[in-house]
């Protein structure tokens, strides 16, 4: 009997191979010979089952053996193939020696020796290979599996992604064309040239091969075939942005699918009707659709089609705002196609991972995923895609506060659409730039891109991004200030959103229907829409929208007389923003996206000031400085945090390593590039484009080395200081605290020092009128045409309301201030400012700020606070490191005498009026302080020795002081291009520029950094994180204070100044000593006017001894012995 029903499996094995009158029953392929029964077939569809019954249960190994079992006895079922590799990879879940594959390709390769003309052992060979991990090896035989002209469409999905990965479209279509000679009425080759030029973006062709197929299998009568014809054709439709098309043609193909009884036809055709009502935003029937897709997959145990199912479903579940569930549906995705090389659907579902991430408010994570996905739609020619991830990089970037990179990548992800058809990207690009043009003031400019964006969806049909472009016209009209638009846009929008269920826009639209009616006073109405918007993101998990609900609800309790409430609402805004901000990795990133939050925080300061006012001594100024320092340089602060992490603890793989070693070659290679001339604007365009892409990709690189790390986050994220602890570990009575905190309506400042705290706060006129005689007053002193008169009466007028409560409230001991600036104060030189009524002892006459008190800097206190709190560890072995006069005539010399640093490095933004030319008294200026040093305590670095090479390979660590008299180029714009400019030789090992991205990653134990180099002080202003540049980078690196300049100096007289200043060093005075005797002594000489020697500021540590060995006179008087 058990030999009968063998006899009749293999009879009814064969049969289903056949093709012409063959037909599909009970979702069994069988022939039109009346030979075959019902019995028959049912017999086979039993054992099938079976297997998917064994899979279902976990039972591999029954599964494995009665899969086997049937091909031994006929291979021409495809469904025991796929579920026996299936089976195998199950089994192998986990082992990455994957022995059960590896039993598989020997069990087929033996079969192939008997019958090597099998197309479907091969097709068998190449899955079991494809899921081992040879993908050359299951290339070559879905290769031979083509060859035989195989009467079958999987094949063709699996060969066709092995020619994209290598982007090798010219390689498919010659052996498409090949076979297609051979095999002329075979109707899948034309559907597999239409699948190639698909994934590359070639639509009409596409388009034409598609049909051409569906031709013939209807000529030929292959029901089932044509059923997925139609399916290829609702896919390519939907790239086309014809969703009615799409539509009509997986309903036919459904329609087919059901009526042959084909049940993962019919999955299949689920499936992508499900997608395309989440197109139209139909989210509620798309879910139907999609689990019951699902539901049959797994009852036929077809394990990617559940993993195809998992990925729409993870869309749906995102459009309806369930961010967790979402996420769990794309992981499943994402790590099956990882594991199972499925290249472009990884691609595919990284896109939505990213969206996922990005409404979760993890950015790194986002950048990560899309990122990843670029690089694989890039590699894969798949220009599509491309401009899918290249849009949501630049979505990314505006939450992140940086506007410039947003526009980059959009701007290149609009040429893409505009050349190809990008489906819905294009609309993502419009809305995009719409915020960058916001985020720069260009409101109507802004409008029209939105505008441009709403028009888009409506013509290709795209309604679920219908509510978002919307609310985007809203927000550009209440910018605008044109309240009743608005709200009649977001009223549109939330009509739209509730009819596709997009939560997270109907969230947003509710917090700017609130804004709204806060403005109108109207706020009772003003809450309740904060609170449905609360409601919605805490349902939804989308921390952007809770934020901003409990920022409204503050205002709203501030307007209504409730104080008490509106700072518990704002506590709970910052409590997310900084929860937000602590899983940012890059610091850059990190400063870029509190630049878009601060007004939370200011909004606070300012209602803590004023209880403090009402209610004295209940502990509201304490409070209030606190809120002020966690919204000051907490990017530097990280910085400073991760310096002290010993990363020999976790190493970084070799791989990570090489990558990150590669990408700083690029970098240096490029800008050698850039520094050649004769250079084109194009050739100038593109090196630049180049540079930017080298730059980010560096970047996340070094992202992904951290995120590697699970407690990075923690390790990194220090709490700022609270008053008391301040007091407690910083303060002395000889030391006073002036702390700034600029708002876009007042400014606050902060006297703190042993004795107590003093807040004041300026009005919103007096603190305009203070910004404006700042910037007047740095035009003056920063000039080589000093006018002492009128110098001495604005440096009185900002002394009288920025420092004059300090003397009244410090008392007479203190003689150290310590300022720690925001915004435009960045730039001051606190030390001119004029006191018109000095302290007694001083004398009658008007004084500089110096005269009294020493003067140093910080980003913050906290940041001050860890820099002191450093350990040195051991003992450094020499004293100085001076690097100086390095020789830029070498190379530029033989082009012209001095070069503008635009045309060096076009991609700065320097605009100083900046040039390259050799610096005639820095050779002066490193020798004369050279040889206050004993010579065996020294190093001298000058000339064409002065190379970026040499001086990163010295042991910086081995130095107290470390001194740069060079030029500078200083990059505003992007902050880790802010460099050192070292020689620039013939054939540079690195190009020559000291960058402060190379300089975070250097470790030194310096006491004191000396930047004798123009505007060292000055780089990227990010506003509630100050200044980032090359000061900064030397702190990250291990400096405990830094000498830098605010502005443009000389080099003569910086010379003189530095020979005072090394002088006073060398007798033993503390830093702070020395600067300001080298300044006091700069005044009563030929250089007195300002420019020459107010722009040195000391930053960081300044009260410290640096036990130097100084030189005798006997070696000073010959230097040379």
């Amino acid at each position: 009997m058990k030999k009968n029903r063998r006899a009749a499996l293999s009879a009814v094995l064969a049969l289903c191979s056949c093709t012409g009158t063959a037909q599909l029953r009970g979702g069994i392929l069988i022939s039109g010979n009346p030979a075959v029964t019902e019995t028959d077939v049912a017999q086979l569809s039993s054992q099938l089952s079976q297997v998917r019954v064994f899979i279902n249960l976990g039972n591999y190994d029954k599964s494995i053996l009665l899969g086997k079992e049937i091909i031994r006895l006929d291979a021409s079922v495809l469904e025991a193939h796929e579920l026996l590799v299936q089976s195998s990879y199950e089994l192998d879940r986990g082992n990455p020696a994957r022995p059960e594959l590896s039993r598989a390709v020997l069990f087929y390769r033996k079969l192939l020796q008997a019958d090597s003309n099998n197309a479907r052992l091969h097709y068998g060979l190449g899955l079991a290979l494809k899921y081992s991990g040879s993908y050359e090896d299951s290339k070559s035989h879905f290769e031979a599996c083509l060859g035989l002209g195989p009467d079958f469409w999987a094949v063709f999905e699996e060969l066709i992604p092995c020619y994209l990965e290598k982007a090798d479209l010219d390689g498919a279509v010659e052996l498409m064309e090949r076979a297609m000679a051979k095999y002329p009425a075979n109707a899948f080759l034309r559907q597999g040239l239409g699948y190639v030029h698909f994934w590359v973006d070639e639509y009409s062709p596409a388009l034409f091969y598609f049909e051409r197929a569906l031709e013939m299998f209807k000529e030929q009568g292959r029901r089932r075939e044509e059923a997925g014809c139609l399916h290829s054709l609702a896919y390519l439709y939907m790239y086309l942005n014809s969703n009615d098309k799409a539509m009509e043609a997986i309903k036919l193909a459904l329609s087919l699918a059901r009526e042959l009884e084909c049940r993962s036809l019919e999955a299949e055709a689920l499936e992508l009707l499900s997608f395309i009502q989440t197109e139209s935003g139909n989210y509620a029937k798309a879910h139907g659709l999609c689990r019951e897709a699902l539901s049959i997959s797994e009852g036929l145990a077809n394990l990617k089609l559940q993993m195809l199912c998992s990925r729409t479903l993870g869309v749906i579940h995102m459009e309806m705002g369930d961010l967790s569930q979402a996420q769990d549906y794309l992981e499943k995705s994402l790590r099956f196609y990882e594991d199972a090389g499925e290249t472009q659907k990884f691609g595919i579902a990284l896109y939505w991972m990213t969206l996922v991430h990005q409404n979760k408010g993890d950015f790194s994570r986002a950048l990560a995923s899309a990122a990843r996905g670029l690089e694989i739609a890039q590699r894969t020619g798949f220009k599509t895609g491309e401009a899918f991830h290249l849009s949501s990089l630049g979505k990314i970037y505006i939450s992140l506060g940086q506007p410039e990179k947003s526009l980059s990548y959009n701007q290149r992800a609009l040429q893409i659409t505009e050349k190809y058809i990008g489906k819905w990207s294009r609309e993502e690009c419009y809305n995009a730039i719409g915020y960058v043009c916001l985020d720069l003031g260009q409101h109507e400019k802004a409008l029209q891109y939105f505008q441009s964006g709403l028009d888009y969806v409506l013509q290709i049909s795209h309604r679920r991004e219908e509510a978002r472009c919307l609310y985007n016209l809203g927000v550009a009209r209440l910018k605008m200030g044109e309240e009743e638009a608005a709200l009649r846009l977001f009223r549109a929008s939330l009509l739209c959103a509730d009819r596709n269920g997009n939560r997270a826009v109907m969230g947003l639209t509710y917090c700017r229907i609130g804004d709204i009616y806060l403005r109108k006073k109207v706020q009772q109405t003003g809450k309740k829409m904060y609170e449905e918007a609360l409601r919605i993101g805490e349902d939804i998990g989308h921390p952007g929208i809770v934020g901003e609900a409990y920022t409204g609800l503050g205002s709203v309790a501030e307007t209504m007389g409730n104080p008490e409430q509106a700072v518990t609402q704002f506590k709970k805004s910052i409590a997310v923003i900084e929860d937000l901000r602590s899983r940012i990795m890059i610091n850059e990133n990190s400063a870029g996206f509190f630049r878009t939050r601060i007004g939370t925080y200011e909004q606070l300061v300012n209602l803590l000031f004023e209880l403090d006012q009402a209610f004295p001594g209940k502990g509201y100024d304490r409070e209030c400085f606190y809120f002020a320092e966690k919204a000051k340089a907490r990017a530097f602060l990280d910085d400073l945090q991760e310096a002290k992490i010993d990363f020999s603890a976790f190493p970084i793989p070799d791989e990570k390593k090489k990558l990150i070693d590669g990408l700083s070659k690029r970098v240096s290679h490029i800008l050698t590039q850039l520094s050649s001339f004769p250079l084109g604007p194009d050739e100038r365009s593109r090196l630049g484009n180049e540079l930017e892409r080298a730059e980010d990709e560096l970047q996340e690189v070094m992202e992904a080395v951290k995120r590697d790390r699970p407690d990075y986050a923690e390790i990194v994220d220090p709490e700022p200081l609270r008053c008391e602890e301040i007091q407690a570990d910083l303060m002395d009575a000889k030391t006073g605290l002036i702390k700034y905190f600029v708002g876009d309506k007042h400014i606050f400042v902060f006297f703190c020092s042993a004795r107590g705290l003093l807040i004041r706060r300026l009005s919103t006129e007096l603190s305009e009128q203070v910004i404006r005689l700042t910037k007047n007053y740095i035009g003056l002193v920063s000039s080589r045409h000093f006018n002492g008169d009128e110098c001495r009466v604005a440096g009185a007028k900002l002394y009288d309301q920025l420092v004059a409560p300090a003397r009244s409230f410090f008392g007479p001991d203190t003689n150290k201030l310590v300022i720690f600036p925001d915004r435009e104060l960045h730039y001051l030189p606190f030390e001119t400012l004029v006191n018109r009524r000095p302290r007694p002892g001083f004398g009658g006459k008007a004084r500089y700020l110096m005269e009294e008190y020493g003067i140093s800097y910080a980003p913050s206190v906290s940041s001050l606070y860890n820099i002191l709190k450093r350990t040195k560890g051991l003992e450094r072995k020499s004293d100085l490191l001076a690097v100086g006069d390095p020789a830029y005539s070498l190379p530029l010399s033989e082009r012209r005498e001095s070069l503008d640093s635009g045309e060096i490095v076009p991609a700065y933004d320097l605009g100083s009026g900046f040039h390259i030319f050799p610096l005639h008294y820095a050779s002066k200026e490193i020798r004369s302080i050279s040889t206050l040093f004993r010579k065996s305590a020294r190093r001298v670095v000058s000339g064409s020795e002065a190379t970026e090479e040499i001086i990163k390979n010295l042991p910086l660590s081995d130095y107290r002081i470390i001194h740069f008299a060079t030029h500078s180029l200083v990059d505003e714009t992007n902050a880790n291009r802010s460099s050192l400019v070292l020689s620039l030789d013939r054939d540079p090992a690195e190009d020559g520029f000291y960058q402060a991205r190379e300089i975070y990653n250097t470790r030194m134990r310096a006491d004191l950094v000396v930047l004798s180099a123009c505007q060292t002080a000055r780089g990227k202003y990010e506003k509630g994180e100050g200044i980032q540049g090359l000061a900064r980078a030397f702190f990250a690196a291990g400096a405990q204070s830094v000498l830098a300049s605010l502005w443009n100096i000389d080099d003569k007289s910086t010379a003189v100044f530095m020979k005072f200043f090394y002088g006073y060093l060398a007798r033993g005075k503390t830093k702070l000593e020395a600067l300001n005797l080298a300044k006091i002594r700069m005044v009563h000489s030929r250089y007195g006017n300002p420019y020459y020697w107010a722009g040195f500021v000391l930053i960081g540590e300044a009260d410290a001894r640096i036990n130097i060995q100084a030189s005798n006179w006997l070696e000073r008087l010959f230097p040379a012995l």
